[in-house]
């Protein structure tokens, strides 16, 4: 007697009709009156009467019923069980929209080749709902953008990068070392989608100096050089958000804040503030901890 065979029966016996248990068990009607056939065989008496309207649980199928339930049920929780267990194991990661193409592959690979036994499932978020998104335990640790929100702990300063301006190669302002806020007089501005907070500081800087600029539009990371160099436009990233991007067309110029210093951008490996790491999500952190060092 197989586990298969005793959910087979169990779905018929709630259904009652081949047709219907077959199409919700994804097998064949055939193949599943064939299974019930062997199962009676083995047993030495039948568990179903065949009519035209259907099947019919015989008395000696009915007095089995409960003990084929509670074998049913105690599989089930075992598979609930082992599922559980397979979450604690379970580390999940959350990064802001271009983190994984931006950072070194180490990060991800050679932590699982250290710790085979570890199961990562990472995804990618803006960053502005990255805050929800571990407060609402549905990632253990995240990779986001400074300034850290009070609610979540920075356990690791990943790398620190200047914010640049991204402009068309053959744009005049590209002969320049760095821009400036003044240098946006008159420039249309893109604007990336992951970078919406920098936007914001940006703009705002421009707003308060007077600056007069046009806002294009915005747009996702793969679309945003290619619209930079089609309609020469300014746009602001980080050059490390395009490492493995061979676009020369454009240029990437650090951007000045102020005389004395460019708009900088923090990555960092965060968690939330009142809840202690578990085993997973501590071993992790020591582990970005080993190799940003």
């Amino acid at each position: 007697m197989e586990l298969r065979q005793i959910q087979y029966i169990m779905q018929l016996f709630r259904d009652s009709n081949i047709t219907r248990a077959s199409r919700k068990l994804f097998i064949s009607q055939q193949g599943l009156s064939k299974s019930i056939n062997r199962m009676e065989d083995e047993l030495g008496f039948p568990l179903f009467e065949r009519s035209s309207s259907g099947v019919i649980p015989t008395e000696a199928a009915l007095s089995l019923y409960h003990y084929f339930d509670k074998v049913a049920s105690s599989y089930h929780d075992l598979e609930m069980a082992i599922e559980d267990l397979r979450q604690k194991h379970q580390l999940k990661l959350v990064g802001y929209q271009g983190f994984a193409m931006s950072c070194g592959r180490d990060i991800y690979t050679s932590y699982c080749r250290q710790y085979p036994e570890s199961r990562v499932q990472y995804e990618e978020e803006y960053n502005d709902m990255i805050p929800d998104h571990i407060q609402n335990h549905k990632a253990d640790l995240a990779f986001m953008f400074g300034p850290v929100p009070r609610i979540l702990h920075s356990h690791q300063l990943i790398r620190k990068e200047p914010l640049c301006a991204v402009i068309n190669r053959d744009h005049p302002l590209a002969l320049k070392s760095r821009l400036s806020i003044t240098d946006l007089h008159g420039q249309q501005i893109l604007l990336l989608d992951q970078f919406q907070g920098f936007n914001d500081q940006v703009l705002k800087a421009a707003d308060a100096s007077n600056i007069s600029y046009t806002l294009y539009g915005s747009c996702g990371i793969s679309e945003f050089l290619p619209v930079v160099h089609t309609f020469n436009l300014i746009g602001f990233s980080t050059r490390q958000m395009y490492q493995n991007y061979n676009f020369p067309e454009v240029v990437f110029l650090p951007l000045k804040q102020d005389t004395h210093s460019d708009y900088q951008i923090e990555t960092h490996l965060v968690s939330l503030r009142d809840l202690a790491p578990g085993q997973e999500a501590q071993q992790y952190i020591d582990y970005v901890a080993s190799i940003t060092e």
